[in-house]
C-alpha cells in the first residue's frame, strides 16, 4: 500500500504540467478532443513504462537530469510558439479552436521527456511497473480533465482575451523553472 501511495504522489506530480497545460490551452479557447487526450495520454504512459524499465535495468549508469532538460527546452520552445501565435492573431475574435493532431503529437512527445526522469527514477527505486504505467494513464487523463474544467470555467473567465498570451507564459515559465530546478 506505501508503494501504492507513492506511485499516485509521484504520478501526479509528474502531470502537474499536463494540468496546467490543459487549463492554459481551454482558458485560450483551444480544446483538445477525446482522440487527442487519449493520444496523449497513451505516448506518456508509454514513455513512462519505457523510462521505468530502463531505470530498473541502468540504475546508477544513465543521468537522470537528460530527459528534464530536454523535455523543458521543449515546453519553453511550445510556449514561445504559443506566445507568438497570441501575439499575431490578438485582434480576431475568440473562438474555440481545436487542437491539430500533430501538435497533441509534439506536446506528448515534450511531455514524455519532461517525464522521463521521474519514471527513470521510480524504475531504479523498484517501484511497480504496472501500477505505475496504468496510474500514469489515469491520472494523465484526469489532469486533462481537471485542467480544461478550470480553464474553461475559472481562468477563461477572469482572464478574457489575456488568458492566451498568459497561458502561452505559463508554459514558458513552468519550462524555464524546470531547466533551473535541473541545474540546481
Amino acid at each position: 500500500m506505501e508503494q501504492f501511495f507513492s506511485i499516485i504522489v509521484l504520478c501526479f506530480s509528474a502531470n502537474i504540467d499536463t494540468l496546467i497545460l490543459s487549463a492554459t490551452t481551454a482558458a485560450a479557447n483551444k480544446k483538445f478532443t477525446i482522440q487527442h487526450i487519449l493520444c496523449i495520454a497513451v505516448i506518456s504512459t508509454f514513455g513512462t513504462w519505457a523510462s521505468l524499465i530502463v531505470g530498473s535495468l541502468f540504475s546508477g549508469l544513465l543521468p537522470t537530469w537528460l530527459p528534464d532538460k530536454i523535455g523543458a527546452a521543449l515546453l519553453v520552445l511550445i510556449g514561445i510558439w504559443m506566445l507568438m501565435d497570441s501575439i499575431l492573431h490578438t485582434n480576431q475574435p475568440q473562438q474555440t479552436t481545436e487542437i491539430s493532431f500533430q501538435s497533441s503529437i509534439f506536446l506528448a512527445i515534450a511531455l514524455t521527456i519532461n517525464n522521463a526522469g521521474i519514471g527513470f527514477a521510480a524504475g531504479v527505486a523498484g517501484l511497480s511497473i504496472v501500477i505505475a504505467t496504468t496510474v500514469t494513464f489515469i491520472i494523465t487523463i484526469l489532469c486533462f480533465i481537471l485542467g480544461n474544467f478550470l480553464g474553461k470555467h475559472i481562468a477563461q473567465k477572469l482572464l478574457g482575451k489575456y488568458s492566451s498570451i498568459l497561458s502561452a507564459l505559463v508554459l514558458i515559465g513552468i519550462g524555464c523553472y524546470e531547466l533551473i530546478v535541473s541545474f540546481l
